[in-house]
């Protein structure tokens, strides 16, 4: 499995919502502490466009790619984010045929392993 998180720095409604303080912490720390729970840091890829969320996503051991402008745009959708990064879950996949990714948006700080692992068993 490879974990993904999509944190885009621009936000429409809410002004760098994934590094608002939420219960002392940002946003975005929040999945960070759940993947290390998991212990899946080394299969997490963290991409985005703010520098302050990739340096955040290293120090918990994940790894990271800037994302380019071009797909951090309102319009663009998470299926042509998924697919800019195909080369980087070749590179994570452990089996090297494993082709399940688990999108984990930052803005979901309330989940937890049993969510996951329910949503692991329907798949």
């Amino acid at each position: 499995m490879i974990y993904f998180v999509p944190a885009r720095k621009g936000s429409e409604r809410l002004k760098n919502k994934n590094l608002r303080l939420v219960l002392g912490r940002p946003l975005i720390e929040w999945t960070f502490l759940f993947l290390a729970k998991l212990g899946v840091e080394k299969s997490t890829l963290v991409s985005s466009d703010d520098d302050a969320i990739l340096h955040m996503a290293d120090r918990y051991g994940c790894i990271t790619r800037k994302r380019p402008e071009a797909m951090c745009q309102s319009g663009t959708t998470m299926s042509d984010v998924l697919h800019y990064h195909g080369p980087d879950f070749h590179v994570l996949a452990n089996p090297p045929d494993d082709k399940n990714v688990c999108v984990l948006y930052p803005t979901s700080p309330l989940r937890n392993d049993k969510h996951i692992l329910m949503a692991l068993r329907q798949w």
